[in-house]
């Protein structure tokens, strides 16, 4: 990802680039090369492991505090999310899987008490999680 193009590509100064590259670097996420550009760092298998066990953990917090609030119609729309997200595992499918995933947490997300875990859902959804298959995934 060369400054200048991205620069041009998005109409902006390299500033802002340069500044978005910093950070990345500083939180692992890029290599940056003079003259070559940024290049984005692998995940590993241990990355996506400690992300996932975090996530779950936090998930398990929201569904503790919202399971009360939940109802027969939550109820039903998470039984249909977490069956359609069976079909998938046995396909072998993940993208859908996740995106099911998604849905399925939004329904008690949406009944926190506390504002700040609904922006730590919505980051966290949109983890790429690289190459790994659906059965990696299963023994997390």
């Amino acid at each position: 990802m060369p400054e200048p193009e991205l620069a041009e590509k998005f109409g902006i100064s390299r500033t802002p680039i340069r500044e978005a590259f910093r950070q990345l670097e500083s939180e692992g996420f890029i290599t940056f090369t003079p003259r070559k550009g940024a290049v984005v760092s692998p995940i590993t298998e241990k990355d996506v492991k400690e992300f996932y066990a975090i996530k779950g953990m936090l998930e398990g917090y929201a569904a503790k505090m919202a399971c009360c609030k939940l109802s027969g119609e939550d109820l039903k729309r998470m039984e249909y999310l977490n069956s359609q997200m069976a079909k998938c595992a046995e396909r072998n499918d993940v993208q859908n899987f996740f995106k099911l995933d998604n849905h399925y947490h939004d329904v008690f997300f949406l009944y926190l008490p506390f504002r700040f875990l609904f922006p730590v859902k919505k980051v966290t959804s949109h983890y790429n999680c690289g190459d790994f298959s659906l059965p990696v995934w299963c023994q997390l």
